[in-house]
């Protein structure tokens, strides 16, 4: 979901730099992780990325052309979101999901992720694509975008400077929204 359908990376950098100060772009952060990007230890990026996305996640915007080819691919396609965002937000998720893409998605699933102990309700993203018979995964995670590559699932992998070292047979790299609405035709 962020940085896949939601620009959330230049949208919690700007609230970092207005609320905490520091200069980033995201250009420049070359590890997915946060805590690692950002210079913090992990509870403090976990609550840096929860604090904003409770009070601010309405404020950020779609992807460029997300919607109109979520509207074309939806035509032929079974949406999915699998997304790791921490549970205390699934609320706001929801919100921003009904405000952005409203009943564009089959389902919307919460996967376990690197700011979580795996709790038993929440499953690898991996295990969750298996379960929904998902076909293709859209993703910015190397980490997220290879676990799924080794279970046979192709992976069109947004570039980002943070999954430049990603590399498998079975994922893609894509610029933009244009090239998955090429990639699948419509």
């Amino acid at each position: 979901m962020d940085d896949v359908i939601a620009d959330f990376i230049p949208a919690l950098l700007r609230w970092r730099i207005e609320t905490y100060g520091g200069s980033f772009n995201k250009e420049g952060l070359k590890s997915y992780y946060l805590q690692e990007a950002l210079g913090v230890p992990l509870k403090e990026a976990r609550d840096i990325v929860t604090s904003f996305l409770l009070n601010h996640s309405l404020c950020i915007p779609p992807m460029t052309k997300s919607q109109e080819s979520i509207r074309e691919l939806q035509k032929q396609h079974n949406l999915h979101i699998i997304t790791s965002r921490q549970p205390e937000v699934e609320q706001a998720t929801y919100q921003w999901l009904d405000r952005n893409f409203p009943g564009m998605f089959q389902s919307v699933s919460f996967s376990a992720n690197h700011y979580i102990i795996l709790p038993a309700h929440r499953k690898l993203k991996s295990a969750l694509c298996g379960e929904l018979g998902v076909e293709y995964l859209i993703e910015d995670s190397p980490e997220y975008a290879v676990q799924c590559a080794n279970t046979e699932i192709p992976v069109l992998l947004f570039n980002q400077p943070w999954n430049q070292d990603c590399k498998h047979s079975m994922i893609t790299r894509v610029e933009n929204w244009d090239d998955i609405t090429r990639f699948f035709g419509t």
